[in-house]
């Protein structure tokens, strides 16, 4: 492989496992979709969802890969 390869090889690498490193701070406020927010969800994201609002449906927070926790609460304590 030519260092030019192998640089762009390592550079690819590094995108994809520190694409995330930074938790992500969502908002669900009255009248959006929470299914889509518990979707693009990673480990160590918080979701606070607008208080008073009610999110009818079923919803699942699906198995990811990573560690950390997704926090989920109301932003009545945020």
């Amino acid at each position: 492989m030519h260092i030019h390869t192998k640089a762009t090889v390592a550079l690819l690498l590094t995108a994809l496992f520190s694409a995330h490193m930074e938790a992500r701070d969502w908002f669900v406020s009255r009248g959006q979709q929470l299914q889509p927010v518990l979707d693009a969800a990673l480990p160590g994201d918080n979701i606070t969802l607008q208080a008073g609002a009610t999110f009818v449906g079923w919803h699942k927070l699906r198995k990811k890969t990573g560690t950390g926790w997704i926090t989920i609460k109301s932003s009545a304590v945020a």
